[in-house]
């Protein structure tokens, strides 16, 4: 179509396509047109989050409340003009895989979910109140979560069982983004959490990895963040059989926080790792029964992981069940 300069049916690139759900431009939408609307706000969330922080006082909470809730609006905005076959589900997830488009739909709902962790997470956590930030941390939670969730799905060992004629790893990696929003995702996990669900977290972390070392082949941005996913591993096994040692909140469960993250850009304006040790273990134990948008605790979120794991994970489980000390 370009060669031959004819012309295009589909409208030309414009954030407020997005804007009106039932405008007939919609409806020529491709893929990659869906991607480049939500890849628009990452970068808007990307270049606001690094300069808000920069302002001091009422003038840096009332300009992020005002940008906060426009973004939530345009990501709401994205996710209901999407056709039925774009919008995120297992189902659609396996076809978009049999279909040999699975790079795109990946990319687009992992950079969905980075977009609202980089917006909840990369905040000045001493301009804000101490709701806002509970509100912010369970956000960025949660779509940490919906990130480990398609990961393992994807992961190699799943999809070949789960797929009658699973595709080649090349579908996956047409851009290395999923394997940040991956990395993104356990920075978040494995920043705190209980003893008791330690076991649980390592084994689904573990089954998510063979997709980051797939990428790892394709993208040599992929590859520092396999070694540092790597490592917080290690260094969480060696936290099994430490209960003794944790924190605890006023219950009888014994909590693990680690200091430093696995990003370092965002230095002191970070809702996981520089707030106060009690306020996060506080939110952590607030989360663990199902609230009423649905969302199940984490505990819930790893148990199911495991039931969908294959036999050798669940003896990797086995093992780091039987090194963990229970009191």
């Amino acid at each position: 179509m370009y060669e031959a300069s004819t012309p295009c049916a589909s409208p030309f690139f414009d954030e407020a396509l997005s804007s009106d759900p039932t405008s007939p431009s919609g409806s020529l939408l491709g893929d990659m047109a869906f991607a480049c609307l939500i890849a628009a706000t990452w970068s808007s969330v990307l270049t606001f989050t690094e300069r808000v922080t920069r302002r001091t006082g009422r003038g840096y909470e009332t300009a992020y409340e005002e940008f906060y809730t426009r973004t939530y609006e345009s990501l709401a905005r994205w996710r209901a003009i999407l056709p039925p076959n774009l919008r995120y589900n297992p189902q659609n997830l396996d076809a978009s895989i049999a279909e040999g488009n699975a790079g795109v739909f990946l990319s687009m709902h992992t950079l969905y979910h980075a977009t609202m962790i980089r917006l909840n997470r990369h905040v000045c956590a001493h301009g804000m109140s101490t709701e806002k930030l509970r509100h912010n941390i369970k956000e960025t939670v949660r779509n940490a979560w919906s990130v480990l969730s398609m990961m393992h799905l994807v992961a190699a060992t799943n999809r070949q069982r789960r797929l009658t004629n699973p595709a080649s790893s090349e579908v996956f990696h047409s851009t290395p983004f999923p394997g940040y929003a991956l990395f993104m995702s356990i920075d978040v996990l494995t920043s705190v959490g209980t003893f008791a669900a330690l076991p649980d977290l390592l084994a689904t972390i573990t089954a998510t990895m063979s997709f980051i070392e797939e990428l790892a082949d394709f993208w040599a941005a992929a590859r520092p963040q396999q070694r540092k996913m790597s490592d917080r591993l290690t260094q969480l096994t060696g936290l099994t059989g430490q209960e003794q040692l944790g924190m605890r909140n006023g219950s009888q469960e014994s909590y693990w926080k680690l200091k430093e993250s696995l990003e370092t850009g965002f230095g002191s304006n970070d809702v996981l790792y520089k707030v106060d040790d009690q306020l996060l273990l506080d939110v952590v134990r607030e989360m663990r029964p199902a609230d009423q948008a649905g969302h199940t605790d984490w505990q819930q979120a790893i148990t199911g992981f495991i039931a969908r794991s294959s036999p050798s994970e669940r003896c990797f489980l086995a093992s780091a069940r039987k090194c963990t000390t229970w009191s």
